[in-house]
């Protein structure tokens, strides 16, 4: 059995985890999703390679995702999906990170591999709570 002190601050560590996953990703998402194309472009310059829909589209997913990584926890009904956002955004930002390195812009990347980590370290500690303990 694990320590419940343990458990504890696994589960504190995660949660701020996904608080900070979805705070960037529904405040990035937002802002695809409402500002013109032109002044994006000029905060993002890998916009301007791609079609605008795809930029709004991205934006649908980002806000989706910083939502799915508080939102299963307090709605039982869709708490199932809880391992569905961190994935996402994982896949989302190995997209972005094949697209930076395609620019050449390789600063860039070193934030969405922090990013990835974070989403795949509440991925994996989600799933291991949830087979391992009766807390989650």
């Amino acid at each position: 059995m694990i320590d419940k002190k343990i458990v504890t601050l696994f589960t504190i560590i995660l949660w701020f985890l996904q608080a900070l996953l979805a705070i960037v990703f529904l405040t990035f998402g937002f802002f695809k999703l409402t500002r013109p194309i032109e002044e994006l472009s000029y905060y993002l310059p890998w916009i301007t390679d791609v079609p605008a829909i795809m930029v709004r589209c991205i934006g649908i997913l980002e806000s989706v995702f910083g939502l799915g990584m508080i939102l299963p926890y307090f709605f039982k009904q869709i708490s199932r999906f809880k391992f569905v956002a961190p994935l996402g955004i994982i896949i989302l930002l190995c997209g972005a990170i094949y697209l930076h390195i395609q620019r050449g812009e390789t600063m860039i990347i070193q934030v969405n591999v922090f990013l990835i980590l974070a989403a795949a370290i509440v991925f994996t500690g989600r799933y291991y709570l949830s087979k391992h303990t009766q807390l989650v």
